[in-house]
């Protein structure tokens, strides 16, 4: 397991979300340079909502990616996301699958991005991916969308 850390230091063994706002495109990839990432399994808890899994791959530590150039000014304290936005391309989004999925995020911050697939929660399920899957939450959120995500390394 690749363990979270509480406040005091100890050991999380797993991450409760509760998220009322889709969050933005970002990667689980870890904060210690030197682990060798694994997979993060993701149980929802709650029947409404998707997670949008894109092709590119990230492999530095654990980012949340956009273009507002103050966000990319933000310096991360330990166990905070770096920015950045090193994930653009040059191809424009598909603006379909924007306004389907998509619409809390500025589409200029999809650029060159592709979608892998799109996970529909299901309760009782498991998702298992890896952890340098590029991805975010879509805007398709009831009331708050529930779940519990465990990290895993070599």
């Amino acid at each position: 397991m690749d363990n979270l850390k509480s406040e005091s230091g100890e050991d999380l063994y797993g991450l409760f979300h509760e998220s009322f706002d889709p969050l933005p495109i970002h990667v689980d990839s870890g904060f210690k340079p030197e682990d060798i990432i694994y997979k993060q399994v993701v149980t929802p808890l709650a029947p409404i909502g998707d997670t949008i899994f894109f092709k590119k791959r990230w492999y530095d530590k654990s980012t949340t990616f956009t273009v507002d150039k103050n966000e990319l000014k933000f310096i991360p304290k330990p166990g905070q996301n770096q920015r950045s936005c090193e994930h653009l391309g040059d191809k424009d989004f598909d603006k379909k699958f924007h306004q389907k999925y998509l619409t809390h995020l500025d589409i200029n911050n999809l650029k060159g991005m592709e979608i892998e697939y799109v996970y529909s929660w299901k309760v009782g399920e498991s998702l298992i991916v890896d952890r340098s899957h590029i991805h975010c939450a879509s805007s398709r959120i009831k009331e708050k969308k529930l779940g519990l995500t465990t990290f895993t390394k070599k």
